[in-house]
């Protein structure tokens, strides 16, 4: 989710900390991980740090942070529910479970 002049442009825009309403969009991701049938999410690392800096502001625990998220461990770190994918940068994937 985007916030400012970008929030309301109907096309894709990277998203970055300028832009980005990390709060509300890791409220939406929280949601959809909350239903514990997410194998992955798929998005740029870069903006996994944003959430990974959001979390921690927010309270999360080591554990969970360690759980969900693929950063600060690198790109190609087969950890997390949270992966990098190439080209996500301006939005993300939910792979469900079967």
């Amino acid at each position: 989710m985007l916030q400012g002049t970008d929030a309301d442009v109907t096309r894709f825009i990277t998203a970055s900390k300028d832009n980005l309403d990390v709060a509300r969009s890791w409220a939406l991701i929280e949601a959809v991980l909350a239903t514990d049938q997410v194998h992955y999410v798929f998005m740029d690392y870069g903006l996994q740090k944003l959430f990974y800096e959001h979390a921690i502001a927010a309270g999360a625990s080591a554990r969970r942070l360690n759980d969900v998220f693929q950063y600060p461990r690198g790109e190609g770190a087969p950890f997390g529910v949270i992966r990098h994918w190439r080209g996500h940068r301006n939005h993300f994937h939910v792979r469900f479970r079967e």
